[in-house]
């Protein structure tokens, strides 16, 4: 090979090399937003970066970037860097995941989004980012699930609630239903306790109503375990098959069994007598039924200390006494 040509070849690598340092020094010059542009445009951009204020989550030591990376890193790791300016979300009874993992940018995204909280994705396609979206489609969805409202709901970082449910005074039930139906002489225990998810599913069910089993729809029908899956969830099967007991109900007469005289003997439901959030009367008893041939049944209960007495149209006065 000619020696002038390697020498040509040499001085030219020198030059590329000179103009390749001069090029990473004279970017310590520059503002970040004249090489990166693209970070300052979106719907929603991070304040800093909106300010071309990057210093506050960079490092601005060193001036060649171009040729070492970690130079102008971010000054921290994880939710350390975003507690420099924001509250730390990690406190409460409930915290989400990503959140406990010091993982904000799971969610969220560092510099711009065309969605609100500069979120990566919007509100409900974000969840199902991580949640299975198979999970949630039911034949009979609730409302919140079936438009992606998940923060109707829930709240994205922390709760004092569990499972970041939102905190609220009556129940987060009640937020979106009316609080009425716990009215009454008498409320059923988990309607009282506000666990409304004891009988309803709060994402969505395979049954109408949101509910979790079978509850008869009708004020007559005839009895069977699967038909009251849902009541049998927590009352025991005894109190509605057995025809003598001494226990699993106190609507008996000694020993002869008043509930399954009902429920499994004349075929009458739990519907035709009881409301199933609250009553007017103990037990939830209703003070009317709708009878055959939309005849209206007027019931009247009076509860005794070992017992009670019912006068309904369909029935004359009975008293009973355990």
């Amino acid at each position: 090979m000619p020696r002038q040509f390697i020498k040509a070849a040499a001085g030219a690598v020198v030059i590329l090399i000179s103009l390749t340092f001069a090029s990473a020094v004279s970017a310590a010059d520059k503002p970040c937003y004249q090489c990166h542009p693209s970070k300052l445009k979106g719907d929603v951009v991070h304040s800093p970066v909106k300010d071309k204020d990057c210093t506050a989550c960079h490092n601005s030591v060193g001036s060649k970037h171009q040729l070492e990376k970690g130079l102008n890193g971010v000054k921290k790791s994880g939710a350390a860097l975003c507690y420099e300016c924001h509250d730390n979300l990690a406190k409460e009874k409930s915290v989400h995941a990503p959140i406990k993992e010091g993982d904000c940018a799971s969610c969220h995204a560092p510099h711009h989004s065309p969605h609100k909280k500069l979120l990566k994705a919007a509100a409900g396609d974000l969840c199902y980012e991580c949640h299975d979206r198979q999970k949630f489609i039911k034949p009979f969805p609730h409302s919140p699930v079936a438009t992606g409202s998940c923060l109707d709901c829930h709240v994205p970082h922390q709760s004092a609630a569990g499972k970041l449910i939102k905190p609220a005074k009556d129940g987060i039930c009640f937020e979106c239903h009316d609080a009425t139906i716990a009215n009454g002489k008498s409320v059923h225990m988990p309607v009282a306790d506000k666990e409304c998810a004891s009988c309803h599913d709060p994402h969505g069910a395979g049954l109408s109503k949101l509910l979790k089993g079978n509850y008869p729809s009708e004020p007559g029908a005839v009895f069977s375990e699967a038909a009251y899956s849902l009541c049998l969830g927590c009352h025991e099967k005894a109190a509605f098959t057995e025809s003598e007991i001494s226990s699993a109900t106190g609507f008996r007469d000694g020993k002869n069994n008043l509930h399954a005289l009902h429920v499994k003997d004349a075929g009458v439901t739990c519907r035709m007598c009881h409301l199933v959030h609250a009553a007017p009367q103990a037990r939830l008893i209703r003070d009317k039924a709708p009878g055959k041939d939309k005849v209206e049944i007027i019931i009247n209960f009076t509860e005794a200390k070992n017992g009670g007495s019912c006068k309904m149209t369909c029935h004359s006065p009975s008293s009973y006494s355990r």
